[in-house]
């Protein structure tokens, strides 16, 4: 059986949110609610990570969003995510080696068709743009970096994105 683990980050702000509706669609247009996630609710300006999985998937092509719906009852859907399983039921996933690194990454487990008009943005610990740069090619220096731990994320021409993290050393 095939499982989707979902993540998403959100910003938390003044305004407090209510819940996190997980929505699956096989075709893009029609939505099922399949989760709910409860928000932690901070509101001080720091990042939350959550995380959902979707279990026993059958349809190969499959769409995902969060309905997000604060205390005011105001909703925001997320940007709608792709993920398609090629032939060995797999989902195409970004990794990052060597890892730890010093002078350059590479970036493997992504179809190269799908690099074409990529951005990769490199984001330090504390969430800032570190490095951004349209993807050419599978490697990326970052020999100028100062050392800690860093985000990789790759954005698709459709916007998707994949995301991994590297120490530099």
């Amino acid at each position: 059986t095939r499982n989707v683990h979902l993540s998403w980050e959100i910003v938390s702000l003044e305004t407090e949110i209510q819940s996190q509706s997980v929505e699956y669609s096989v075709n893009g247009s029609d939505w099922t609610r399949i989760g709910t996630v409860l928000p932690i609710n901070k509101v001080d300006g720091s990042i939350e990570e959550y995380s959902f999985v979707h279990r026993n998937i059958e349809s190969p092509v499959n769409f995902y969003r969060v309905k997000i719906t604060d205390v005011q009852g105001q909703s925001n859907h997320t940007r709608v995510r792709l993920i398609r399983y090629d032939e060995d039921q797999s989902p195409a996933r970004l990794t990052i080696y060597p890892n730890p690194a010093n002078n350059k990454i590479t970036l493997s487990g992504i179809d190269t068709k799908e690099l074409v008009h990529a951005q990769i943005n490199i984001i330090n610990s504390i969430g800032q743009i570190v490095h951004s740069q349209p993807c050419k090619a599978t490697s990326v220096d970052v020999s100028k970096l100062p050392q800690g731990l860093y985000t990789v994320y790759l954005f698709d021409k459709n916007g998707t994105y994949h995301k991994d993290r590297f120490i530099k050393e």
